[in-house]
């Protein structure tokens, strides 16, 4: 089973959407700048609907994330909804 290199406690960005709202997360970027991980929804990202939570309650939200943890910095992820599968895109 793939899991993330960095550990539980890390902080992660996502959104009142996902967390609140239950919005399915269709979209994952690991940022290139800083090694940063984002999970979303379909909505447009605000940032006044961001929030920072630890990975690990990232994956007790959602566990499917799982399957892009291997995912390298710079690349996302995108999936139609919750029973697509995840798509990696590679930078341009």
């Amino acid at each position: 089973m793939k899991q993330f290199e960095q550990p539980l406690n890390t902080p992660v960005i996502t959104t009142k959407h996902v967390m609140q709202d239950k919005s399915v997360i269709v979209y994952v970027a690991h940022h290139e700048e800083d090694g940063s991980w984002v999970f979303t929804g379909a909505e447009d990202f605000l940032p006044k609907y961001a929030m920072v939570i630890t990975l690990e309650k990232m994956l007790e939200h959602d566990a499917s994330i799982l399957e892009v943890a291997d995912m390298p910095v710079g690349y996302y992820a995108i999936r139609k909804d919750k029973n697509s599968p995840w798509r990696v895109v590679t930078p341009k």
